[in-house]
């Protein structure tokens, strides 16, 4: 049986109530033989099967399923679900934009539109998901050992420290967001990362050890890579500086 996602659906009420259909979705919840995996929408799916016409995914592009194809190596659904120009974004999973720490890619979108008041919504403002338009400097992490990032972030208030990682995040990194200018992606795909990378003004290279391949990609986008001198650290593909304030002063020098 094909099955469709019951997350945004257009119901014809008229033909719903002709057909029986809630009546027929409750008989269905009762039998026996039939296994229920996705709650609603295996029950709506059985009961609407021959009823049902598929919307275009604009109407339903859903984050949170496009980051687990991703995991997948699924790039062709990855792009798929989520079209440029959507209507309605759907956020599937327990990874609610609204959590302190999400790793969907919408979530600056779904925050814009949460902070618009009732007079924007009514006169159809063209929303700006950036949450502030200062410059970004991205660190990808294996580590939460970062080094002087909490001096970086403190004398330079004026940029956002993106802070990435292929995995969940210790409470350590968690604690940095205390500070407003700084943004936390864990959880996150290469896909993703590199959409950061795009926007970012540089690249900080704090901890070790390093990921070549995300180095290799990064560098190829030929943007600023700066990295803090450290005992038995050598890198000759980044531009190694010496101090914390010599460090701070060439990032400052970058951003303005």
């Amino acid at each position: 049986m094909k099955e469709f996602n019951s997350g945004v659906m257009l119901i014809d009420t008229i033909n719903w109530r002709k057909y029986q259909l809630e009546e027929a979705c409750i008989d269905i919840i009762k039998r026996e033989d039939l296994e229920i995996n996705n709650g609603d929408q295996t029950v709506i799916n059985v009961a609407c099967q021959e009823y049902i016409q598929e919307l275009p995914f604009l109407y339903n592009s859903q984050i949170g399923y496009d980051m687990l194809t991703s995991y997948d190596k699924q790039e062709e659904i990855f792009d798929r679900f989520v079209p440029k120009e959507a209507l309605i974004y759907h956020y599937l999973s327990h990874d609610k934009p609204w959590n302190l720490l999400s790793f969907n890619r919408y979530r600056s979108l779904w925050w814009a539109y949460r902070n618009l008041d009732w007079c924007q919504v009514v006169s159809e403002t063209k929303v700006e998901t950036n949450q502030t338009n200062r410059p970004q400097i991205l660190i990808f992490t294996q580590t939460d050992q970062l080094g002087p990032i909490e001096q970086l972030i403190t004398a330079i208030p004026e940029a956002d420290f993106v802070i990435a990682a292929f995995t969940l995040v210790s409470n350590k990194i968690k604690r940095l967001l205390q500070y407003s200018n700084v943004r936390v992606q864990h959880a996150t795909t290469m896909r993703r990362l590199l959409e950061t990378a795009q926007t970012a003004k540089l690249f900080l290279d704090l901890s070790d050890p390093i990921d070549e391949g995300v180095q290799t990609q990064l560098q190829a986008l030929a943007k600023p890579y700066l990295a803090l001198k450290r005992p038995g650290y050598e890198n000759d593909r980044v531009e190694m500086i010496a101090t914390p304030a010599e460090l701070i002063e060439r990032i400052k020098a970058e951003i303005k």
